[in-house]
C-alpha cells in the first residue's frame, strides 16, 4: 500500500454538493482550507453551490495526481470506485459499517474525522492512496466465531420465524407493545402491561412449567428486561457469548419458543442484526457460495450503490442502505399490521410493483405468498434476479418492464406499490399505473407515498375501486415525509 501527504500544490475538491458537502465546505473554510470545486453528477443542474463551481466528475480537467477529493456522501465506496476509474487516487472519506475494518480503511476513517474536526489538512500524513482492494461493501461482517461444527453469526431480524407456529417475529405485535410499554414507549403503557400480563402466558416461551399470576408475570418481565438492558449497555459481548440458536430452513431462520422473549427485546431496542448459533451446514446454505462472486461482480459493474432496505445476505450487510436500517422498520410496521388485522398472507397471490432489489418481494414470499415481482430498470432487475438466486428464491416470478405492459390474465389478491406513484405525478403515467393495478388486483393494495400523500390518495380513489383506506403509519425516507397505508376493495 502506498501513502500520500497533502502538499501546497494539491487542489482540494469535495465530491457531493448536497447537505453533507456543504457541511464539509463550512468545516474546511473554518480551518482556512480553500476548496476549488465541487464534483457532482448533477453539475448541469446545480452549476454553483455556495459560490463554488460544480463540475461533473467526467468533465474535471485538473491535474488528478495533485487533486485531493473529500467524499461528502453517504455511499463513499461506490463513489470512490467510480473516481478511481476516472484516475483520482487521493481520496479521503469515512466508512460506517458492521465488522472490523481493514487497517487502511481504519486509517482513512481517522484522517476524515481529523479533517472534519479541525485537525488541519497539512497536519495529516500517511494517507493511503485509494485502490479497489479498499472497497469494503462486500466483506462478510456477520461472522463472530467458528469451530469445526458451528458458527456464531449476526443474522437479520427480518429472517427470523418462531418454529412452533411458523410465524414471523414481526407479527407478534401485542408482545412487542408489551415489552415497549415497560420503557413507557407506548401510549397507554400501563393499560397495555396490565392487559397483556393477565391474558398471555409469556413464561411458556421460556419453557416454564409453572404459570405465573399477572403480578408475577409483570415482575418476571421487568426483571428479565432489567438484565438485558444492563447487558446491552456494555455492547453485544454477552449476547455473542450466549447467542440464541437457529436453524436455516426454506430461506428463513427458525427459533424455538424459548428464544422469542430475547428476540423481541432486541426488536424493541431497534437492533437490526443479532448474534445466533447455527450449524456449519446451515451457514453454508445461507452463504450459497456458488453465486457469491457473480452477485458482487454485477453490483460493482453496474454501479449499484444504494438499496432502499437492508439486504439479507452477510456479504451485503455493508451495501449502502437508504431506509429500514433499524428494528422499527417498515417491515415491522407491516408485520404488526398483518397481525392486528388478522390478514392472511399464506398462499395469497401478490404482485410487487417497482420491486427494485426485491427485498419486499422476498419478505412476503417468506410469509408464504406467491409473489410476482415487477421492476422497470434493467440493472436493478438484474441485481434482483441474482439476489433471488443466492437467497434461494427460485419461486418468485419476475418481470422486467412497466406494470402496464405485464401480459397476464392472472389476478392478484394484493398489489404492493411502494414509492412508485410520486415519480410519475407530473408525467400523467401515475393514473395509468393505478388503473393497471386496479385491473389485475382483486382485493388489497399496500401503498407508500412520496411527500404528497393526499394527491396520491385522490389519484387512487379516482382511478380504481380501492375505496376503503387504513393508514398504517407515517414514514420517513430519502428526505421525504411519507405515508404507509392499506387499501381495500372489500368493506
Amino acid at each position: 500500500m502506498d501513502y500520500f501527504n497533502v502538499s501546497s500544490s494539491d487542489s482540494i475538491v469535495i465530491y457531493g454538493a448536497a447537505h453533507l458537502g456543504k457541511e464539509a465546505l463550512y468545516r474546511l473554510k473554518k480551518q482556512g482550507i480553500k476548496v476549488t470545486n465541487f464534483l457532482d453528477k448533477r453539475a448541469e443542474d446545480l452549476v454553483e453551490v455556495e459560490g463554488i463551481e460544480v463540475i461533473h466528475p467526467d468533465s474535471y480537467h485538473g491535474d488528478k495526481d495533485h487533486t485531493v477529493v473529500i467524499l461528502a456522501v453517504s455511499n463513499p465506496m461506490s463513489v470512490a470506485n467510480r473516481l478511481y476509474q476516472l484516475g483520482f487516487r487521493k481520496l479521503i472519506y469515512k466508512v460506517i459499517q458492521q465488522g472490523t475494518l481493514p487497517s487502511d480503511v481504519r486509517r482513512m476513517n481517522t484522517v476524515f474525522y481529523l479533517l472534519m474536526r479541525g485537525g488541519g489538512i497539512k497536519s495529516i500524513d500517511n494517507i493511503p492512496y485509494y485502490d479497489l482492494d479498499m472497497d469494503t461493501r462486500f466483506i462478510n461482517s456477520a461472522l463472530v466465531h467458528e469451530d469445526e461444527s458451528e458458527k456464531i453469526v449476526y443474522i437479520p431480524l427480518d429472517l427470523i420465524f418462531v418454529k412452533s407456529e411458523n410465524r414471523h417475529i414481526f407479527t407478534y405485535s401485542k408482545f412487542l407493545k408489551y415489552i415497549r410499554a415497560f420503557s413507557l414507549q407506548q401510549e397507554n403503557s400501563f393499560t397495555i402491561i396490565d392487559n397483556y400480563s393477565k391474558n398471555h402466558n409469556i413464561e411458556a416461551f421460556n419453557g416454564w412449567e409453572y404459570e405465573l399470576t399477572a403480578e408475577e408475570r409483570r415482575s418476571y418481565t421487568q426483571a428479565t428486561l432489567n438484565e438485558f438492558n444492563l447487558r446491552i449497555e456494555f455492547g453485544m459481548d454477552y449476547f455473542e457469548k450466549n447467542p440464541i440458536r437457529v436453524t436455516f430452513e426454506n430461506k428463513k431462520f427458525y427459533i424455538e419458543d424459548e428464544y422469542l422473549f430475547r428476540v423481541m427485546f432486541f426488536l424493541s431496542k431497534e437492533v437490526l442484526h443479532i448474534p445466533a448459533r447455527m450449524s456449519n451446514q446451515d451457514y453454508e446454505a445461507w452463504i450459497n457460495r456458488p453465486f457469491l462472486n457473480k452477485v458482487i461482480d454485477y453490483a460493482k459493474k453496474h454501479d449499484l450503490f444504494t438499496s432502499y432496505s437492508m439486504l439479507e445476505h452477510p456479504y451485503m450487510y455493508n451495501f449502502p442502505t437508504a431506509r429500514d436500517i433499524g428494528g422499527n422498520s417498515r417491515f415491522v410496521k407491516i408485520g404488526n399490521f398483518i397481525d392486528e388485522t388478522k390478514l392472511d398472507i399464506k398462499g395469497k397471490k401478490i404482485v410487487d410493483i417497482g420491486a427494485y432489489f426485491g427485498v419486499m418481494s422476498r419478505f412476503f414470499a417468506r410469509l408464504g405468498a406467491q409473489v410476482t415481482s415487477v421492476e422497470m430498470n434493467p440493472d436493478e432487475y438484474g441485481f434482483e434476479v441474482l439476489l433471488n438466486e443466492i437467497l434461494n428464491f427460485d419461486d418468485i416470478k419476475m418481470f422486467c418492464g412497466i406494470i402496464q405492459d405485464l401480459k397476464t390474465d392472472e389476478q392478484f389478491d394484493i398489489a404492493i406499490l411502494m414509492n412508485v406513484l410520486h415519480w410519475h405525478l407530473k408525467t400523467g403515467v401515475a393514473a395509468e399505473i393505478v388503473q393497471a393495478v386496479n385491473r389485475i388486483t382483486t382485493k388489497y393494495l399496500l401503498w407508500e407515498s412520496g411527500d404528497e400523500p393526499e394527491i396520491e390518495k385522490k389519484l387512487i380513489i379516482d382511478n380504481s375501486q380501492f375505496k376503503h383506506y387504513t393508514k398504517i403509519c407515517t414514514t420517513v425516507g430519502t428526505g421525504k415525509i411519507r405515508e404507509l397505508g392499506f387499501w381495500s376493495k372489500i368493506y
